[in-house]
């Protein structure tokens, strides 16, 4: 359960908006899941002998 702030706790718990939310327009106000971890370049580097 999430609290939309700007709805009133009423329009939130009314069981007939539920269809609304799971539609495209209503999951607007859902967190989105993004993958933080971070990703360094990495180049190999030739070693030579001598």
């Amino acid at each position: 359960a999430s609290y939309r702030i700007g709805d009133s706790l009423r329009s939130q718990l009314d069981p007939d908006a539920v269809g609304a939310l799971r539609s495209l327009a209503g999951s607007r106000y859902d967190l989105t899941d993004r993958n933080n971890d971070i990703i360094l370049e990495y180049r190999k580097q030739e070693v030579t002998c001598q």
